[in-house]
């Protein structure tokens, strides 16, 4: 079962925790809408509490980050487990401009934060 949490920072975040189904693409689009308001364009994708996932239901993830960069934003995954982030090359989530990968949440903070004020 899917549990999301989203911490409204400088740059949201959405944790996404458990497993994900092709069925939670409705909730996972829904939480990085609230996330996203009224009009960020960062976002990080912590899915480092996530127990499987397969490209199929990586694929509800990747339309569900569609929005963020069709703003010409830049979404984060935050991904720990090789067999996820594998998961995720197979669905070819890392071809799409504006994604990036990090093992670490404090990283892609530091990163979008840096970038988000032009000094990297």
């Amino acid at each position: 079962m899917l549990a999301v949490r989203i911490v409204n920072e400088q740059i949201p975040i959405v944790i996404l925790e458990g497993k994900i189904s092709e069925n939670d693409k409705n909730e996972i689009e829904e939480a990085i809408n609230i996330a996203l308001q009224p009009n960020k364009n960062q976002l990080i994708l912590d899915l480092m509490g996530v127990k499987s996932l397969d490209s199929g239901e990586a694929e509800a993830i990747v339309e569900a980050t569609h929005r963020t960069l069709g703003r010409g934003g830049r979404v984060a995954f935050v991904v720990s487990k090789k067999d996820i982030e594998n998961a995720l090359k197979k669905a070819r989530v890392f071809d799409i401009p504006g994604v990036l990968i990090f093992k670490d949440r404090a990283e892609a903070i530091k990163y979008l934060g840096e970038r988000r004020q032009g000094i990297a």
